[in-house]
């Protein structure tokens, strides 16, 4: 892990890939080895109700007209989740099918997972993305001395209080910004 993970990803407002202009990501790993994390400010086309019937899982009424949010172009086929670390975690899962980020977030892939969210009425907040994104070794890096990113420390409160079309200006402030008072350029874009 690097000192970048677990952390947040905000998209530089010069930013010339489109699937990530004012994108707010969370990096759940970074190495030696490349980087793995989630857009968490972007919905994609689907509802919880949506996919939960695909997946044959019935959901909580306050969950049916849920957002599904755009985790990344990397495998948009797969879903994933991030959430409270002090959630109940279902009984039988695998080692590994639930992978810390930081001391309060959890990111799993499993069906059971979801379920056991979806199933739940009131309860700790979560975000189901499809997608990830994820960088090549050095290419984060790279794009960070480009300008494309900006790095800052992990606030699950970003990711679960702050409304979506507000996190990205939020994150910006939280920098020490204001947004729309500076412009950097830049290409990045986490690999397709």
């Amino acid at each position: 892990m690097s000192d970048l993970a677990p952390g947040l990803l905000i998209a530089s407002p010069g930013m010339a890939d489109p699937r990530f202009a004012k994108s707010v990501i969370l990096l759940a790993e970074s190495g030696e080895e490349g980087s793995l994390g989630f857009v968490i400010n972007k919905r994609s086309p689907y509802t919880f109700g949506e996919l939960a019937e695909e997946l044959g899982i019935e959901p909580h009424a306050q969950h049916v007209d849920g957002p599904v949010h755009y985790g990344g172009p990397v495998s948009p086929e797969r879903g994933w989740i991030v959430f409270n670390g002090d959630d109940e975690v279902p009984l039988g899962l695998e080692p590994g099918s639930i992978v810390p980020v930081g001391d309060s977030l959890r990111v799993s892939a499993t069906v059971e997972m979801l379920g056991s969210l979806l199933e739940r009425g009131p309860g700790g907040p979560f975000k189901l993305c499809l997608g990830y994104a994820g960088w090549d070794a050095g290419q984060l890096e790279d794009e960070l001395a480009e300008g494309s990113w900006l790095p800052l420390d992990l606030a699950p409160e970003i990711i679960f209080e702050v409304p979506e079309d507000e996190m990205w200006e939020e994150a910006i402030r939280r920098l020490g910004l204001v947004p729309g008072g500076f412009f950097m350029t830049g290409g990045g874009g986490a690999k397709a």
